[in-house]
């Protein structure tokens, strides 16, 4: 399955269902740039940040390769708040 299928299999299903596999390999891939970072440290990292990364996904504030979409800061916030009410 591509990243674009990907995405609009999380936007017919629910949240909880497919997004964390997805974004937790977007999470991965983000933080795998920090230096010095061991793989137990990226993976303390990933399970702590990814659901970030869902919320992100979820309110369609990245597009379907994973990337962020240019937004505000206050549509990141209702996008965490909205993660956060529906969890």
């Amino acid at each position: 399955m591509n990243a674009a299928n990907s995405v609009m299999a999380i936007r017919t299903t629910n949240r909880h269902d497919n997004v964390e596999p997805y974004a937790r390999a977007i999470c991965a891939r983000e933080l795998s740039g920090l230096p010095d970072t061991s793989i137990a440290t990226l993976s303390a990292l990933v399970d702590r940040f990814w659901p970030v990364i869902a919320a992100e996904l979820t309110a369609g504030l990245r597009n379907d390769d994973g990337d962020l979409i240019p937004h505000s800061a206050v549509s990141g916030i209702e996008a965490w708040e909205d993660w956060l009410d529906r969890a």
